[in-house]
């Protein structure tokens, strides 16, 4: 996921987009939800979609190791003393 903007990265570019007051309250709200702005639950995402796309067929797969992965820190966590 993309880091918060920061003094590096500003964000200057604009991007208008015509929707219903309907379609903005929802954006609004989901993005409140997300504890986000609006811009910046916009900007995630996109970079999620982005994500997706680059994931494609492997999704299933990296789940499937995830899933191992936290299996393999469980065990370890309850060996701890």
């Amino acid at each position: 996921m993309p880091t918060p903007l920061n003094r590096r990265r500003i964000a200057t570019a604009r991007l208008v987009v015509q929707m219903t007051p309907a379609e903005k309250q929802s954006l609004d709200a989901r993005a409140r939800h997300a504890g986000l702005t609006t811009s910046e639950f916009v900007r995630r995402r996109i970079a999620h979609e982005s994500l997706e796309e680059v994931l494609g067929d492997r999704r299933e797969e990296i789940e499937a190791l995830l899933t191992i992965l936290e299996a393999s820190a469980s065990r370890h966590h309850d060996s701890l003393p």
